[in-house]
């Protein structure tokens, strides 16, 4: 469960990252 959140938080981590570098 701990590590499939973690997956998620990173995932959303990487794509406001991708939104910020594309906006």
């Amino acid at each position: 469960f701990a590590g499939q959140m973690t997956s998620d938080l990173i995932k959303g981590g990487t794509d406001l990252f991708k939104a910020f570098a594309v906006g």
